[in-house]
């Protein structure tokens, strides 16, 4: 292929990259797995996970191929958000057949306090039991408190270390009868208030993180040494723990939260827009997109506060990253979430001006994003902004993705209704209910632009450049699945010509063989096998060509009656299945479960292959979509 072969290529949308990226991952897990080197995968926080992170986790769980899976996810009762996606996870697992053990983790009891005392003051569970039962009395058991008052009673002289001894020493009386706070964030509170000022604004400024935010990179600045000082204070009173050589963090979530509800409230959105435009500042390129969803996390709690335009856009291209970044990995509703937050910070003017292009992506990408996520109203309310502002060619990826909507919503009519409106405003004007006669005169206009056209010709011809007609093409072969879904055997027929026109008039693309391909399994049922099998063979060559494996199903699943005729039925199999696997790894789930349908018929019709060897293959395909 040439360079300009891949100039204007099919439009790839959110939901073949969800479906490419759990292939690839699970094909990752399985390659890396086995009984001799088993995987853990610890998830933490996980009462906030996202659907996207909870669908993963059930989809390598349930491969039967990953045999050698370990999954650790941590979580509190406590924090479960409203829309408990966790407790419906587990439901989906039990369903799925997954083994799930619950271990809910308890304050600890005396033995495990003594355990703890003893191996933090290195001395013997016996010679600790004099304190440790004071401390399990006085903390009911809750770890982090335990953790808490020993260092609050070595503060206070009530814990010392005997050089001569080289022991721990203790006075049982004193401790019994000293008071100790309500609970561990008393006791805190307490800790806290005792820090000199230039500490708790600090520790302020590093709670914005969360919990489980490294801060080394507050190290950064003029302020970085003063701030090293800082967190090895914050290390020694128990406050923080160090990660690794240079990271820490907070030593609990509990500790940080406290922390951040000491907060004014009228002060964290400066104090948050503030660290964000720090940790922005001072990274490099490659540190913006390691650190960019910290960034926009700090930032999005005060963009009320950025009041100047070019600063807002700047900070708009901040979220579109982000949600770039959220996609990639299938994380939908953050993507969405992001998205949305992006779009806030732009005005109606901006898609006036030089951040045009800004406006699009954010609003388009927005909308797809909640097209997979099923807020199928906030889509279209989002697409409308795109197709009330922009110029007619970006108006057809907005138009692609109503179209889209529509589908999966069930609404096919509509979806091709909608879809044939968007063709018209490009000039390709198509009638929704075309009648026996309007179909046989575009097939006849079309056999008679292809007379004298060669194959070579038309394989070798120019590729596409014009974006109108390449939106045109992107979106016939959209509406061909919703025609088919509608049974509209007349206007399937019109969309493939109207697609070989295009191609042989503006150039071919990718899109190009599917037309073709679906014009010959079209002029097979009019003109005979020998006439559909020679546009069969241009699609053949074209996919060759373009290179373009993902659209292999596509075609394989409109050729495959005619190919009945012309190959033996072992070799169609085989192409069959191929066409599955290809089409499951490209993401297109779609082409991939026709293929699976036009399969399991010729299987049967021909006998071909053995109904238990048939009977694998259906399993694992279908064991591919329930992971899916």
């Amino acid at each position: 292929s040439t360079p300009d072969d891949h100039s204007l290529e099919e439009e790839v949308d959110a939901k073949t990259t969800s479906n490419r990226f759990m292939w690839f991952f699970r094909l990752f897990v399985r390659g890396i797995s086995n009984p001799l080197y088993p995987i853990v995968l610890l998830l933490d926080d996980m009462h906030s996970s996202d659907k996207a992170v909870l669908n993963l986790v059930c989809a390598l769980s349930s491969d039967p191929d990953i045999s050698s899976l370990l999954v650790v996810a941590c979580y509190r009762n406590t924090e479960i958000g409203p829309d408990r996606l966790l407790q419906d996870a587990t439901r989906d697992f039990a369903s799925a057949g997954i083994s799930v053990l619950r271990i809910e983790l308890k304050n600890l009891d005396k033995t495990c306090v003594n355990s703890l005392v003893s191996h933090v003051l290195q001395m013997s569970p016996a010679s600790t039991k004099s304190l440790s039962d004071i401390i399990h009395v006085k903390t009911g058991g809750n770890a982090l408190f335990v953790n808490q008052i020993l260092k609050s009673l070595k503060d206070e002289g009530l814990l010392k270390h005997s050089r001569s001894e080289h022991r721990w020493e203790w006075n049982v009386n004193a401790i019994e009868s000293r008071d100790v706070d309500d609970n561990c964030l008393d006791l805190l509170t307490r800790k806290l208030n005792k820090l000199d000022p230039q500490m708790q604004a600090f520790l302020n400024k590093a709670s914005c993180l969360g919990s489980g935010g490294h801060v080394s990179f507050l190290t950064t600045g003029d302020q970085g040494m003063s701030t090293i000082l800082l967190l090895e204070t914050a290390v020694n009173e128990g406050l923080m723990s160090k990660v690794g050589s240079d990271c820490f963090k907070f030593s609990h979530g509990q500790i940080a939260s406290l922390v951040y509800s000491r907060i004014p409230p009228g002060e964290r959105e400066a104090l948050h827009v503030s660290l964000g435009k720090d940790i922005w500042k001072h990274a490099s390129v490659e540190e913006v997109e390691a650190l960019v969803y910290v960034i926009v996390e700090q930032l999005s709690h005060g963009t009320g506060l950025i009041t100047d335009r070019d600063e807002r856009a700047d900070v708009a291209k901040m979220f579109l990253m982000a949600g770039s970044k959220a996609v990639k990995t299938s994380s939908f509703t953050a993507a969405e979430r992001l998205y949305l937050q992006g779009s806030t910070l732009l005005s109606e003017t901006d898609w006036t001006n030089h951040n045009y292009e800004l406006s699009l992506r954010l609003f388009t990408s927005c909308a797809e994003a909640q097209v997979m996520t099923g807020n199928y109203d906030g889509s279209i309310i989002t697409l409308n902004a795109v197709l009330v502002n922009a110029c007619l060619i970006d108006q057809m990826r907005a138009y692609s993705i109503l179209v889209q909507c529509l589908g999966l919503q069930g609404k096919h009519v509509e979806a091709v209704e909608t879809g044939l409106q968007a063709l018209a405003m490009l000039g390709e004007k198509i009638p929704l209910h075309p009648t026996e006669e309007e179909m046989m005169l575009t097939l006849k206009q079309t056999r008679a632009m292809l007379v004298g056209v060669q194959m070579k010709e038309t394989v070798d011809s120019k590729a596409m450049t014009d974006a109108g007609q390449s939106a045109a093409l992107n979106l016939l072969m959209r509406l061909s699945r919703y025609a088919y879904l509608v049974s509209d055997q007349k206007l399937l027929t019109i969309i493939s010509c109207r697609m070989v026109k295009l191609s042989v008039e503006h150039g071919v693309t990718s899109c190009s063989a599917f037309g073709f391909a679906a014009f010959g399994a079209n002029l097979h049922r009019f003109d005979g096998l020998s006439a559909g099998l020679h546009y069969a063979k241009i699609a053949l060559a074209l996919l060759a060509r373009f290179e373009k494996e993902a659209m292999i199903p596509r075609c394989t699943m409109v050729l495959a009656e005619m190919l009945a005729f012309k190959e033996p039925a072992q070799a169609r199999l085989r192409s069959l299945l191929m066409a599955i696997e290809i089409g499951f790894r490209a993401g297109d789930n779609e082409a991939s479960l026709t293929c699976l349908n036009v399969f399991l018929l010729h299987s049967l019709q021909s006998g071909g292959i053995r109904l238990d060897t048939l009977l694998d293959h259906l399993n694992k395909f279908m064991q591919h979509m329930t992971l899916a």
